[in-house]
């Protein structure tokens, strides 16, 4: 075959990528992204329902429904189980989107050389939801992809781009999706000296010598719970900066400062849960950066092959 002949061939194999498989893929892309980013927005009514002592979603008989439940369906809010392989936390929480709305937390702290032994229960209120960091970035990235996407099939630039702009375009869309699967995936734990002096997520106020913090991992619901204890004597600089270097990440040992005094994380124990919401989004944005890297590949075989247009 000639050189002709090839040109002519890789010509037309790219007309109908243009005119055929992108459009194809940019709308199986938004479709899926428009599915998803339904599911982590916050139902309209915002209303939760109520979680009774053992954990369980109170549920109304037909005859009971309220009023406004006749209107047209919307996303529900989900209960997921938070529990430790120690068994030093237990309870239930009900997620609305992005937020966690409500919950009921069992607290079995053993004791230690410089804490009491702690037991008690803890809620999170209605009144004041707790936002899930990382799902907002997970939203806020599948959003600039679904935007880029519509921007990208309303100006027609699938058709009027050069092979070079295209590879850019399906490139950033791989970048953001990438950055939401992360986000799903990538433990965002934070410290305790990062949590330590801000409004409590639960109520009541747990005691000082308890900090927890909520987050996702591995497409679940988590939770971190630190021991601490203040330090008797105030480290030095060298102590602080060997204690960096040995000590486990928030775990036992770990020295910090916070609220004017010095810290020792006694115990960390973590807890998760199954969340449906986000094990299906892995899943999705998982498939999503698989086609957007296909195509990615495809478009740099053209750039390289023919060159820009």
């Amino acid at each position: 075959m000639s050189s002709a002949d090839v040109d002519e061939a890789m010509r037309l194999e790219f007309d109908w990528l243009l005119a055929e498989e992108l459009p194809m893929v940019f709308m199986q892309l938004g479709q899926v992204l428009k599915a998803c980013v339904k599911s982590f927005v916050p139902s309209k009514s915002g209303a939760s329902t109520p979680i009774d002592a053992t954990g369980r979603q109170r549920l109304y008989s037909p005859s009971r429904l309220p009023p406004q439940s006749a209107k047209a369906v919307e996303p529900k809010p989900v209960v997921a189980r938070l529990s430790s392989k120690e068994g030093y936390v237990d309870g239930t929480v009900q997620l609305d989107g992005i937020k966690i709305v409500h919950g009921r937390l069992l607290f079995r702290i053993p004791k230690s050389s410089k804490t009491p032994q702690l037991q008690f229960r803890a809620d999170i209120l209605p009144a004041a939801p707790v936002l899930i960091r990382q799902a907002q970035a997970v939203l806020n990235n599948m959003r600039l992809t679904l935007l880029e996407i519509e921007e990208t099939l309303q100006h027609q630039q699938l058709q009027t781009n050069s092979r070079e702009q295209l590879l850019h375009v399906m490139s950033r869309l791989r970048g953001l999706l990438v950055k939401a699967k992360d986000n799903v995936v990538v433990s965002g734990r934070r410290l305790p000296e990062e949590c330590m002096g801000q409004v409590s997520l639960l109520s009541p106020t747990p005691p000082e010598s308890l900090v927890t913090d909520i987050y996702i991992e591995n497409a679940q619901l988590a939770m971190a719970v630190y021991v601490v204890a203040e330090l008797g004597a105030y480290p030095t600089q060298s102590q602080v900066d060997m204690n960096k270097k040995i000590a486990p990440r928030g775990g036992e040992g770990h020295i910090f400062q916070s609220l004017g005094r010095w810290w020792e994380v006694l115990m960390l124990t973590e807890c998760r849960g199954d969340h449906v919401v986000l094990q299906t989004t892995y899943k999705n944005v998982q498939a999503m950066v698989e086609l957007a890297q296909r195509m990615q590949d495809k478009l740099r075989v053209f750039k390289l092959s023919s060159g820009a247009l």
